[in-house]
């Protein structure tokens, strides 16, 4: 072979193996179904075996309308049914559908969404298996999956006394999304004692002054649809008993069959129900932050000062899940509790309130506070409700939400988290080790503002996180946040997009792009540092030569 062909052919090979240049490929999405099967922490009764029994059914549905929300988000979720339940605590055998309308869902995925969803039962999150069904037409010898089960539906509509918000006419909105998980989740219970309850879908929301415009859906599997008025009634009297924690107005709820002949449910309903919420979300044009402090009447430990500990991380996701439903149903706008840090005298929580501003206004502090002091007795931790402290700390003009950062957040189910660290030409100063401090704060808004410029053209970018500085003219520990429902970029791209910003001058910060460093959570780490392209390029170039050499001998 000529040594005019080796060298290029080596040269290909050389450029194939270094990391973040291999090529990735995608695929559409086919109809799919996984088998699921998870165990919940409850003892195992005989009559489970036999799922027709009454028992077993209400177990069904309690399950079934707490896990069908969980994957809900997904553009093409179709449904969620049991099949089964069995011996070992209870494990719950059942099948997720999906259809064509959007990729194909990743095993890994769907297991993270089941583990970081709130129940009232516990997850044994060791035991959960997710299995794809391959489809018969790729295994011969395989039988066909059984079709999701039919349905029934009844349009349920009626209003919300709340002011309603232009975005909620964009049932794609990040806010809408949030603003519908909490109306499903405060009138699905509502209809958990009817048979055969499968979930309820919200279709529209429009103004007058919010009109909810939804589906509850039923399996229809004998062929009869539920009575209306019984459906209507339901909702009604939940709420004059105060049952329902959002302000239905009572005299407005109508109930609707809109079955299909056969008792399903079509196709076009099913492709609204998909719709409902879409991978394609946009952020927030403008967040309110409100810092929030308190004191929480426990002895603090030394892990809590490493943001990154595992105790500190799971009181982080304890305060969090605990407090953030207070603020959902208290206000429709809002979006997030972020904690930023503990320190001493008992547990002092350090923590951020974000709000979508969209529309101009922020929410009232002494309302905030309130919630919070309303909320305390409700907790599974005891607050010192005297030392509940609110601040807007919201930066006025501000258009994106990178804004606002955290030392740490909870991992809910969307997130993807890239942990970034580099060095700013600077000098460290003892006020940057407290990452509450003035001193931290500025620089802290500063970085977070910076890397919003150089990352906010990558779909589902939502902030960048600083989580600590040290010492080495000043080294950021920190973390980029994606909506991974819309992208999930690789390490190389993001090391790559920040190195080029800093270099072209679009971001100002004095960063060396030499030592910017990306992970993301399965450990794939890309960096700018030219040490390694130089020792791989000296590598080829002397694998080339050696060969060439032997060729020509």
């Amino acid at each position: 072979m000529e040594w005019r062909i080796i060298v290029p052919l080596l040269c290909l090979i050389g450029i194939l193996h270094v990391p973040g240049n291999a090529a990735q490929t995608s695929t559409n999405g086919t109809n799919s179904t996984f088998d699921i099967v998870f165990h919940i922490n409850l003892e195992f009764k005989d009559v489970y075996s036999n799922i027709n029994n009454n028992e077993t059914i209400q177990l069904k549905q309690n399950i079934t309308t707490q896990v069908v929300p969980v994957y809900s988000g997904l553009k093409n979720f179709q449904s969620f049914d049991i099949l089964a339940f069995r011996n070992g605590s209870i494990a719950v055998e059942g099948k997720l559908y999906f259809n064509s309308s959007d990729a194909k869902p990743i095993v890994a995925n769907l297991t993270q969404l089941l583990h970081d969803a709130t129940f009232t039962f516990t997850l044994n999150k060791t035991l959960t298996k997710i299995t794809e069904v391959i489809p018969a037409a790729v295994l011969p010898n395989a039988s066909a999956t059984a079709p999701p089960p039919a349905k029934t539906a009844v349009a349920l509509a009626f209003k919300i006394n709340q002011e309603f918000n232009d975005t909620y006419s964009n049932l794609s909105h990040p806010v809408t999304q949030e603003l519908t998980k909490n109306i499903i989740n405060a009138v699905s219970p509502v209809y958990r004692r009817f048979p055969k309850f499968l979930g309820m879908v919200i279709k529209k929301l429009s103004r007058g002054s919010i009109a909810v415009e939804s589906e509850i859906q039923f399996e229809a599997t004998n062929g009869t649809s539920p009575n209306l008025t019984e459906v209507k009634n339901a909702l009604a009297e939940a709420v004059a008993s105060g049952n329902v924690s959002i302000p239905v107005n009572a005299s407005t709820i109508t109930a609707t069959d809109v079955s299909s002949s056969n008792g399903t449910v079509t196709n076009t309903t099913n492709s609204t129900t998909n719709t409902t919420v879409s991978t394609t979300a946009t952020p927030p044009t403008k967040i309110a932050t409100i810092n929030v402090v308190f004191k929480m009447n426990q002895t603090f430990n030394e892990t809590y000062s490493n943001n990154s500990h595992p105790d500190t991380i799971q009181l982080s996701n304890t305060i969090v899940n605990s407090v953030s439903p207070f603020y959902r149903r208290k206000f429709l706008l809002f979006l997030s509790m972020l904690i930023r840090s503990f320190s001493r005298g008992s547990i002092v929580v350090d923590s951020v309130l974000q709000f979508d501003a969209s529309n101009g206004t922020s929410p009232n502090l002494t309302e905030v506070k309130n919630t919070l002091i309303e909320a305390a007795g409700n907790l599974s931790f005891q607050i010192d409700t005297t030392s509940i402290n609110v601040t807007d700390i919201s930066s006025s003009g501000t258009t994106t939400a990178t804004t606002t950062s955290a030392a740490t957040t909870l991992a809910s189910s969307v997130i993807a988290e890239y942990n970034i660290t580099f060095k700013l030409r600077d000098t460290f100063t003892s006020e940057l080790a407290n990452i509450s401090s003035p001193t931290s704060k500025a620089l802290e808004k500063n970085i977070s503002d910076q890397c919003g410029v150089a990352y906010k053209y990558i779909r589902g970018f939502i902030r960048m996180v600083v989580r600590k500085y040290s010492n080495g003219s000043i080294l950021v520990d920190g973390s980029l946040q994606f909506n991974k429902t819309i992208s999930t970029p690789t390490v190389a791209d993001l090391a790559k997009i920040l190195a080029d910003n800093v270099r072209n001058g679009t971001v100002t910060l004095q960063i060396d792009p030499t030592t910017i460093k990306v992970t993301d959570a399965s450990g794939n780490v890309a960096n700018k540092s030219p040490v390694l392209a130089s020792m791989l390029t000296a590598f080829w170039m002397t694998l080339a030569s050696l060969l060439l050499s032997a060729v020509m001998h």
